[in-house]
């Protein structure tokens, strides 16, 4: 039976422009992951859909992994693993769905300039 484990926490990025921003997101009190994120973001028209691809029946996903892939379907992402022989298994959420935030970052890095790119 395996036990339900807190990830380790996210690591500090070496980069120097990722770690500002590290920074300032953990101090934020966000929790910022660079780890774990699907093999695959789909896009077809207007839908999005994340996929983490294994190699074998019984590989299994990451800690971080399913960190991520939880979190992306508790906020309406399609999440799946997709195995040659097994094809595609979804990740359903174990909390409904939460409410995202508005406007995104703002509210969390006051000192942050967003340019919005109109093309």
């Amino acid at each position: 039976m395996r036990r339900n484990r807190t990830p380790r926490p996210p690591r500090r990025p070496k980069n120097d422009a990722e770690a500002q921003f590290f920074d300032a997101a953990s101090a934020a009190g966000w929790e910022a992951w660079k780890r774990g994120w699907p093999d695959f973001f789909l896009v077809r028209g207007g839908e999005i859909a994340v996929v983490e691809v294994k190699p074998e029946t019984d590989a299994a996903l990451s800690r971080q992994q399913r960190t991520v892939l939880f979190a992306l379907a508790s906020y309406g992402v399609p999440c799946y693993v997709w195995r040659p022989l097994r094809g595609f298994v979804r990740i359903r959420p174990r909390v409904p769905p939460a409410p995202v935030p508005d406007p995104p970052f703002a509210r969390w890095l006051p000192d942050l300039e967003v340019e919005v790119d109109e093309d």
